[in-house]
């Protein structure tokens, strides 16, 4: 029984997913309601609130099935030719959305470009390792930059640049997108990852730099103890000299008296 139940919601779903594109390709999105999507689809506004809050979740629905159905069609990973791999992933990306061109372009007019931006956004996220070739954790030991903040930076810089694409009305075919994307991609994080090991280097330096003047930090106040005693054994072997003086110039004196009464 429960299979059938998931069989029907499924089929339903799909129903107002379909019914959802048709009517985006034919009014956009902000011009349509609930009302025409369940008539599209020939289902009563009841069966709607079964599945969706709002038209908001049907269209983030519709987006995550379009992506699924877009990742189900990517070659499986291949640490050999991971590189060449990536690349062709981006152009099968690329071709994908060029031949969709119509819906991604009227989904980035009008209110709905804010939605369309953060759900793209957080597929791509969600997705990104199938189009890296280096683990992001990589840059994360090296250069000690979050995660989290590494993924969102990867992630939002790809999903610009389709946008700029679609803006632009694709100057550039998706192989070549691809094979620029990939280079500026990997030329930034080898830049990350070089500055990360430059910052290592730099802070191997300021400890190794901290390390010598605490050292001769510690060694000052000895310096100084023993330049002190110094002065202490010079001042003394002075006052026992003078005082060895003092008692000739008094036997001298009486002498010097008796002379002068013989007189």
């Amino acid at each position: 029984m429960a299979r059938k139940d998931d069989r029907r919601i499924q089929r339903t779903r799909k129903l107002l997913r379909e019914s959802m594109l048709e009517l985006i390709l034919d009014r956009g999105y902000d011009d349509i309601s609930i009302q025409d999507v369940t008539d599209h689809a020939n289902l009563g506004r009841a069966t709607f609130y079964l599945h969706y809050r709002e038209k908001d979740d049907l269209f983030r629905d519709l987006l995550i099935s379009m992506a699924n159905e877009f990742l189900a069609t990517l070659p499986k990973q291949d640490k050999k030719n991971d590189q060449v791999l990536n690349v062709k992933k981006l152009e099968m990306l690329f071709s994908y959305v060029e031949d969709r061109f119509d819906f991604y372009r009227i989904i980035n007019m009008g209110r709905s470009a804010l939605l369309t931006s953060a759900i793209v956004a957080e597929l791509i996220k969600d997705n990104f390792r199938v189009f890296s070739s280096t683990e992001i954790e990589v840059y994360e030991n090296v250069t000690g930059l979050p995660f989290d903040f590494l993924l969102s930076y990867n992630a939002s810089t790809l999903k610009s640049t389709l946008f700029w694409w679609l803006e632009n009305d694709m100057p550039y075919t998706a192989a070549e997108m691809a094979d620029m994307f990939a280079k500026v991609s990997f030329y930034t994080n080898f830049q990350i990852l070089r500055s990360g090991k430059e910052m290592d280097r730099t802070k191997l330096n300021d400890m190794s730099k901290l390390m010598r003047q605490e050292i001769q930090a510690e060694a000052q106040p000895d310096n100084k103890d023993d330049a002190s005693k110094k002065e202490s054994k010079k001042a003394a072997k002075k006052k026992d000299t003078n005082k060895s003086a003092e008692p000739a110039q008094e036997e001298q004196a009486p002498g010097s008296d008796t002379i002068e009464s013989d007189e």
